[in-house]
């Protein structure tokens, strides 16, 4: 659950919004009336907004944590046999040594 706090707050922030968009279906005038929000589009658009912010650092979050597996399981194995073989084929970053050493 604490990975998606932000899913959390963004419906939070979407059932907010909706809440504001059916405001007029949900409650009766006199009790809109008493509310002190003078612009109820800006409210709504405001919401919708963090609604969408949320969701795009969930969506980030996720994708870096993602990355971040993928790299840990690239790495060299600490127990490679003991015959173990270069191989110049795979060797990836031989270009930029060579251009670091001048040749």
């Amino acid at each position: 659950m604490l990975r998606h706090w932000q899913l959390f707050a963004a419906a939070v922030w979407a059932v907010l919004a909706a809440g504001i968009l059916l405001r007029g279906s949900l409650f009766d005038d006199d009790a809109i009336a008493k509310l002190p929000v003078r612009n109820w589009t800006v409210a709504t658009l405001i919401c919708g907004f963090l609604a969408v912010w949320n969701v795009a650092r969930w969506y980030h979050a996720n994708a870096t944590r993602r990355s971040v597996a993928v790299r840990a399981a690239l790495q060299p194995k600490a127990d490679a046999p003991r015959g173990y073989e270069y191989n110049p084929e795979l060797d990836f970053q031989k270009m930029d040594r060579e251009k670091a050493d001048g040749g």
